[in-house]
C-alpha cells in the first residue's frame, strides 16, 4: 500500500507552518480535502464571534503538496 498524499495549506506570513491539510490516495483527493479543511477552518472562526473584515479569505492561502 502506498503511503497518502498530503496537500497543506499555507499563508504568507508562515509558509513553513502548516494551517490546514488533507490526505488522500490521489492527488485531487488529497488537494480537496485540504480545501474543505481550509473552509471549514475559517467557517469556525466565523462561528466563534471573528470580524468577517479580518478573516483570511480561502484565496489567501497557498494550497500545495507536502514534500
Amino acid at each position: 500500500m502506498n503511503e497518502p498524499i498530503t496537500y497543506i495549506a499555507v499563508d504568507d506570513n508562515a509558509p513553513d507552518f502548516p494551517r490546514a491539510w488533507g490526505q488522500g490516495e490521489t492527488h485531487l483527493t488529497a488537494k480537496l480535502l485540504c480545501e474543505i479543511a481550509l473552509r471549514e477552518k475559517i467557517i469556525g472562526k466565523l462561528e466563534r464571534g471573528a470580524n468577517p473584515r479580518h478573516i483570511d479569505l480561502v484565496d489567501d492561502y497557498i494550497i500545495k503538496e507536502e514534500r
